[in-house]
């Protein structure tokens, strides 16, 4: 509840929704090639994440970026995005941004709880809405009667096309994405949706996803 860990690339699916709600579609070509100096809207460096496997594809759908979470990808979907939108986004979800930002955040140089980012990631299979998530139901007294109730707060986030949209890739990644094996090794069967993430040496490994 307390502990904010690095989210690493669990924050891409909130990237490319931001990004569909200003017009991208899955189908969009995004070119997989090291970013090139000047080319990124809030970055005056020469910052180039590499991928995880050290290639490169070329142009390859947009969905292609998320589903084989590609860096170079997503930070040029982040960009066009642009920064207020996906902040906005990220803030809505409520998983937070941290004061000092830059085009980083794309791939999730972020930290959140894991009770913020399960939260968040609800949305896509809640046409969009975000639910506050808690821990405590009610309290009853000692004839059972109620004398606290947790009200059930909610505000809408996504368009429900795009919470669909995005939650369509998500269902992809547990077929042939980064969680797989879910399927493949561990015979798992039940429709799902769902993004992987890791940071360097995995020093934080996620998996947050929905049934």
């Amino acid at each position: 509840l307390q502990a904010g860990r690095e989210i690493g690339s669990t924050i891409k699916p909130f990237i490319y929704a931001a990004a569909f709600s200003r017009g991208l579609l899955p189908g969009s070509l995004v070119e997989d090639a090291p970013i090139r100096p000047g080319e990124l809207a809030d970055d005056s460096g020469s910052w180039s994440p590499e991928n995880s496997d050290g290639k490169f594809l070329g142009f390859a759908p947009a969905a292609v970026g998320l589903i084989r979470s590609r860096n170079a990808m997503t930070v040029r979907v982040g960009n066009y995005a642009g920064m207020d939108t996906v902040l906005a986004l990220l803030r809505d979800a409520g998983i937070g941004v941290p004061d000092q930002v830059s085009p980083q955040i794309y791939i999730g140089n972020t930290g959140s709880t894991l009770k913020s980012l399960t939260a968040a990631m609800s949305i896509f299979p809640n046409g969009g809405v975000r639910r506050r998530p808690f821990l405590i139901r009610r309290v009853e007294d000692a004839n059972h009667e109620t004398i606290y109730e947790t009200p059930v707060l909610e505000n809408d986030v996504l368009p429900p096309s795009i919470a669909q949209m995005t939650g369509r890739v998500l269902e992809r990644i547990m077929t042939e994405g980064t969680a797989a094996a879910s399927r493949s090794q561990f015979g798992f069967k039940e429709k799902a949706g769902g993004k992987t993430g890791t940071t360097n040496h995995y020093h934080d490994a996620w998996f947050a996803g929905h049934t």
